[in-house]
């Protein structure tokens, strides 16, 4: 695994957890994140899967947009 991709599973699980809103279905994010994070590490270069902090920044918010989606659906 790569940094990126760490960094990536870091920063979805840091702003999932950090939801309030059991409307999120924070179990269902969750368990998408492994996913989801070796998808993302597909779309970046050699040099920036080595960055933790990418990762970790694009992680966080894939998983705002992920949270945002389901409030949408929801109403």
């Amino acid at each position: 695994m790569t940094a990126y991709i760490e960094g990536y599973r870091a920063g979805w699980t840091s702003y999932i957890n950090s939801c309030q809103n059991p409307e999120t279905a924070v179990e269902q994010l969750l368990a998408q994140v492994h996913t989801l994070a070796e998808q993302a590490g597909l779309g970046v270069s050699d040099a920036q899967q080595r960055d933790f902090w990418l990762g970790y920044h694009h992680g966080r918010t894939a998983a705002r947009a992920a949270v945002a989606q389901r409030r949408d659906k929801s109403s």
